[in-house]
């Protein structure tokens, strides 16, 4: 995706307006595709109202599994009907464009520069935490403690969650550390006792993948 200056579209969960990327697959038999991996976004607040955008080029790249059954050289069709918005500040246009990519089966080498190409997407992606966060509420206040160690540097911290219709999205965010724990506060609009999802993005459009369930949250620390 490559926005025209003063345009964006959206992250998987666009925030208080917008449409992400939808995919619908016709794919050969036995072929499967994976859930979008979409990029670190940034967050736009226009009007009160705050938006996961990106303005800038970017990928969402998706895995997808062939069966093992087939042979080098065979041809696969994969085939995407793909929807999303293309928005400014004051207007959004609905986009789509039916995408086919025949593929033949090779046998497992990738060239360099293939790999460089993907590689460097991948790079913007957020890095799964291997350890589950926790969170509590109090009333419209939620606090996330996501295991992060002390020693690693830790600026401009924002909660981005994927978890939908839970959290006041423009709302202020704040952080604090404590041990090997980043404690991110919010705001909510509902009680929620399920898992959220969502990532923490941080310095230079880093990021975490994460995911809380309900816990104890550290106490003490201090302001990041």
């Amino acid at each position: 995706m490559d926005p025209k200056p003063g345009w964006h579209d959206y992250w998987l969960n666009p925030g208080d307006a917008g449409t992400p990327l939808e995919l619908e697959w016709q794919l050969p038999p036995g072929v499967t595709a994976g859930p979008i991996q979409a990029p670190v976004p940034e967050t736009l607040i226009v009007s009160g109202f705050m938006n996961h955008i990106y303005k800038t080029k970017h990928a969402f790249l998706i895995d997808l599994k062939i069966p093992a059954n087939v042979r080098a050289g065979q041809r696969l069709e994969i085939k995407v009907d793909a929807r999303w918005s293309a928005c400014s500040d004051t207007v959004c246009v609905p986009e789509g464009s039916t995408l086919v990519v025949p593929l033949t089966v090779g046998n497992g080498k990738i060239a360099t520069a293939e790999r460089n190409r993907f590689d460097k997407w991948r790079s913007f992606l957020p890095v799964p935490l291997d350890a589950e966060a926790r969170y509590g509420i109090d009333g419209k206040r939620i606090s996330i403690a996501i295991p992060y160690p002390k020693s690693a540097s830790a600026e401009r911290l924002w909660f981005v969650p994927q978890t939908e219709n839970i959290f006041r999205y423009a709302a202020p965010q704040s952080a604090r550390r404590t041990g090997n724990w980043l404690v991110v506060t919010g705001e909510v609009d509902k009680a929620f006792d399920g898992r959220i999802d969502g990532l923490l993005r941080f310095g230079n459009a880093q990021g975490l993948e994460v995911r809380a369930i309900p816990g104890a949250i550290p106490a003490g620390g201090d302001s990041v």
